[in-house]
């Protein structure tokens, strides 16, 4: 067994699960304007611009979709209901037959294949309310980091939901004006962390960064810089968005550029480990160990904070034929990050070469059960079959 040799870059992507850490009311959106407006600009010249959809698109539903909404929400037995609850009621019918999924889809899209992850369901949720005259707004949530691997890119992933407004009432004796509220979800929430609401530009501009993300798990480079251009345009605190910017410079060549950004984000932008980890990776890829240092000592703890500093770690160590230290750092990069199935197989690898069988058909196993595609599925299996003989 031997450990594949793995460059990552960083991501962000909403949502695959659950989330930390909060922030005071808007600061996570406003945050970013207060300091800094000005975004690096891009190397254009360097892509090709693929067709993105539109902003109508996103929210459209076909006409059989539409007619099939309006069919239960006025039905007369909702006569008395309030518009809000009629579509959560619909919505909520809508749900026992979905399946979720990773995948960032059109309302269309997600109500057609009964699929999608949280920022479709937010979409979808979003349609239904422009039909109905309903008012609506999005929270993001946040917990403890969930990440994943795919194709080289490190995904962490937040939360989205949104939330359903009835019409503002009157209460007769204080004189006082509220309404009432239904969160949208696919899971029970209610034990995630708060970091704010955001706009309905956002919103969008997440889509967009969502999509950037897939098209660069994809390797679809140029599809990748245009709807990642697409989100800044429309909302430009999207760190996921720049981020994917830096990511595209870099493979196209301009390390430069790739550079610029990097630190940019890593700056001025909340969420900056993500630009942090990417600008020391290429640093080091230049040996710019003095400046890497000065950087590091800036920010000492944004590295030791992420799993992907002990991978690193890691596979230095068992290039080398360290495999026992190799163990326990891919340990604590798991310790951080419990849901890698691949570095559960990392760690296998280095197990298996350090003569510890047992301890490596273990974190085989976990390997396993965490995979979810059905390639990475079956080479684990081949692992554990190997262990037979």
């Amino acid at each position: 067994m031997g450990a594949k040799a793995l460059r990552l870059f960083f991501v962000s992507m909403l949502c695959l699960s659950l989330f930390a850490c909060t922030n005071g009311p808007r600061s996570f959106e406003l945050s970013y304007a207060t300091q800094h407006t000005s975004l690096p600009t891009v190397n254009s010249a360097l892509f090709e611009w693929s067709p993105v959809i539109s902003q109508t698109e996103i929210t459209y539903l076909s006409h059989q979709q539409k007619e099939d909404f309006f069919a239960f929400f006025n039905n007369p037995k909702f006569a008395n209901t309030p518009k809000h609850e009629r579509v959560a009621s619909y919505i909520g019918v809508l749900l026992d037959q979905f399946t979720y999924s990773d995948r960032t889809l059109s309302a269309q899209q997600s109500l057609a294949l009964q699929s999608g992850n949280c920022l479709s369901l937010t979409i979808l949720t979003t349609a239904f309310a422009k039909l109905a005259g309903v008012e609506l707004s999005y929270q993001l949530l946040d917990q403890n980091p969930v990440y994943s691997i795919d194709n080289n890119l490190l995904i962490t992933s937040n939360h989205l939901r949104a939330v359903l407004k009835s019409a503002p009432v009157r209460d007769d004796d204080s004189g006082t004006i509220f309404s009432s509220r239904i969160k949208i979800d696919y899971f029970q929430t209610d034990g995630l962390s708060y970091i704010d609401d955001i706009s309905t530009d956002f919103q969008i501009s997440l889509f967009y960064s969502n999509l950037a993300i897939e098209k660069l798990s994809e390797r679809e480079i140029d599809a990748a810089f245009s709807y990642a251009s697409e989100a800044l345009k429309v909302h430009q605190y999207n760190p996921s968005a720049l981020n994917v910017l830096g990511i595209v410079h870099r493979q196209r060549g301009d390390l430069a550029k790739a550079e610029e950004i990097y630190e940019h984000g890593a700056r001025y932008f909340a969420d900056a480990p993500t630009f942090v980890n990417n600008y020391t990776a290429l640093l080091k890829s230049q040996s710019r160990d003095a400046e890497l240092s000065s950087w590091l000592n800036e920010m000492p703890e944004n590295q030791n904070n992420h799993p992907w500093a002990w991978v690193k770690a890691g596979k230095a160590a068992y290039s080398k034929g360290n495999f026992d230290i190799a163990v326990s750092y891919y340990q604590r990069a798991l310790d951080l990050a419990p849901d890698l199935h691949q570095v559960y197989a990392f760690a296998g690898a280095a197990s298996y070469a350090a003569g510890r069988e047992g301890e490596s058909q273990n974190y085989i196993d976990q390997a396993l059960a965490l995979a979810g595609e059905r390639g990475d599925r079956q080479r684990y299996k081949g692992k554990l079959r190997a262990f037979e003989y």
